[in-house]
């Protein structure tokens, strides 16, 4: 199973097979995540933020994410372009979007 999940993910772009041998031993194969798997990391961040709050009891987190360089806990943020903190879904407005079909009449 992992396997399959392993190919899906490479045929995907969001990971890339590499081979690789360490001094006598097999070749291996290892997975690095491309440029399309690095821009998961908010959505990531963001469900384990959310689990964190609604999931998984008190003190019981499997996994901290903290920030490197001061070791605080990572969050997410949601912002507009303009650098507007958005803290509502009410503040966000849904409109079709480039890629969006007119609607015919018998819509």
């Amino acid at each position: 199973m992992l396997s399959a999940r392993l190919r899906d993910l490479v045929a995907d772009g969001i990971l890339e097979k590499t081979r690789y041998r360490a001094p006598g031993t097999r070749g291996r194969d290892e997975y690095r995540l491309t440029d399309k798997g690095r821009a998961l990391l908010p959505i990531l961040i963001a469900l384990n933020n959310w689990a964190e709050r609604w999931i998984v009891p008190d003190g019981a987190s499997t996994l901290s994410l903290l920030h490197r360089d001061c070791g605080s806990p990572v969050r997410t943020a949601v912002t507009c372009a303009s650098g507007h903190d958005i803290s509502a879904p009410s503040e966000v407005l849904a409109a079709p979007g480039p890629g969006a079909r007119p609607a015919s009449a018998s819509d």
